[in-house]
């Protein structure tokens, strides 16, 4: 029987070691593979809802997957 639960995808966000001090890297990783955003700091600001949901929808498209990600640090509890 197929499971209707989309299969569970990790997620995570730190600072950019290379970047200016607002710079953070956010991950997605599943087993059909692993998507990466680095978001610079700008004249505006990008909260982690959007950045998840522009990465989520990324990966999606590129490794064609449904998973959804359970997300650590900054970013938990963002999961819909």
């Amino acid at each position: 029987m197929r499971s209707l639960t989309p299969p569970a995808a990790a997620a995570s966000v730190s600072d950019h070691p290379a970047g200016p001090p607002e710079a953070r890297r956010y991950e997605l990783r599943c087993a059909h593979g692993v998507s990466s955003a680095l978001l610079l700091p700008s004249g505006g600001s990008l909260g982690d809802q959007v950045v998840r949901d522009l990465l989520l929808a990324r990966h999606h498209s590129a490794w064609r997957c449904r998973c959804q990600p359970t997300m650590d640090g900054s970013l938990q509890g963002l999961v819909a």
